[in-house]
């Protein structure tokens, strides 16, 4: 099966961009769009055939079998519809007292769907219609116009963003209005006529690959927890470029917990630093990047091999976030080109 939210991806020409520099390069941007709050949750497709299970499936490929409330009010409600198929996609998330949790916090429900009550707390928040009846969708005014027809209230575990209509101010005023609040990470703006989509991000951050650790024993803790992860870029012809060492943002238990993690991955060490099985994704936050000639390494036979150095990016004040389990180590989800400042 295809992977769908990646095809959305793709088909949307989806690209993320910093809040001040939204406001720096299109403040001319005048073109009458649809704006919506972004959930800090996990990209997903639900895939409908009449007379079919509905298939629900995340960013990764990974189908949730579980029969979740999302999956069965949906078939319930689409069964009922002049339907004959249709591809959602939208973001899971997991919601307390009507509050969305933090993206850590939701990406461990909606993985353990099955555990004590948590398929209770998984909801889908639709944004996009992909396909409808076989046929894709390639203006946005033609799936924001389905949605509304077809959902014209809100399902127990199942919902649309509120979307606003606009320009640049309203851009504006829909960020600041979604700002500070727990659950959102930006808002996402579409235009009418394309189904072009822009995230529009309150932090600077990127997703990097963790290569290695510094195992130093230093003042502040023992030998046996991470000093600082190695982290890398993965670019379009499979290299790492190494980025920058990720040292702050780290609990106690942060630091033991990656040490027991890698261990586990370890594949060799030098100089007090230990290289690991490229595995584990990290989002990191930092105040301002810079293009930088750094080692360029080709992975082979479980090792990291220089070959030369080339462009990536450095980072002023890297500080870790959150791991994304959701992500994987490939040329898409850890590439250099997250950062519109990088250039081939």
């Amino acid at each position: 099966m295809k992977n769908f939210p990646e095809l959305w991806r793709e088909i949307t020409k989806f690209k993320e961009i910093k809040y001040n520099d939204f406001i720096s390069n299109e403040r001319k941007f005048n073109k009458k769009c649809i704006i919506a709050p972004k959930y800090d949750g996990m990209l997903a497709a639900l895939i409908y055939k009449k007379g079919e299970d509905l298939i629900l499936q995340t960013k990764t490929g990974r189908i949730i079998k579980n029969d979740i409330p999302v999956k069965t009010e949906l078939l319930e409600f689409l069964n009922k519809q002049k339907i004959d198929s249709i591809i959602l996609i939208g973001e899971l998330v997991a919601k307390v007292n009507n509050t969305i949790l933090p993206f850590n916090k939701s990406q461990s429900i909606i993985k353990t769907p099955d555990k004590e009550n948590n398929a209770l707390l998984i909801h889908f928040y639709i944004f996009d219609i992909l396909f409808i009846n076989n046929k894709l969708i390639t203006k946005y005014s033609e799936s924001i116009t389905n949605l509304l027809n077809i959902f014209k209230k809100d399902l127990p575990h199942v919902h649309l963003p509120k979307f606003y209509f606009g320009t640049f101010n309203k851009i504006i005023e829909v960020y600041k209005e979604y700002q500070d609040q727990m659950g959102f990470d930006g808002i996402v703006v579409r235009e009418f006529n394309s189904m072009k989509a822009i995230k529009i991000k309150y932090k600077s951050t990127l997703d990097l690959v963790v290569i290695g650790f510094g195992n130093k024993k230093m003042p502040s803790w023992p030998k046996k927890e991470i000093s600082y992860l190695i982290t890398a870029f993965i670019d379009k012809d499979g290299y790492f470029r190494l980025s920058s060492k990720v040292g702050t943002g780290f609990s106690r238990t942060d630091r033991l917990n990656f040490f027991n993690k890698l261990q586990e991955i370890k594949l060799y060490e030098t100089n007090e630093e230990v290289f690991v099985h490229p595995k584990y994704i990290i989002e990191i936050e930092f105040s301002e990047e810079m293009l930088t000639d750094t080692p360029k390494y080709k992975f082979d036979n479980n090792k990291y091999i220089e070959i030369g150095k080339d462009k990536s990016l450095t980072l002023r004040h890297p500080s870790f976030i959150q791991i994304r389990e959701d992500k994987e180590a490939n040329t898409y989800d850890v590439r250099p080109e997250q950062s519109p400042y990088f250039k081939y």
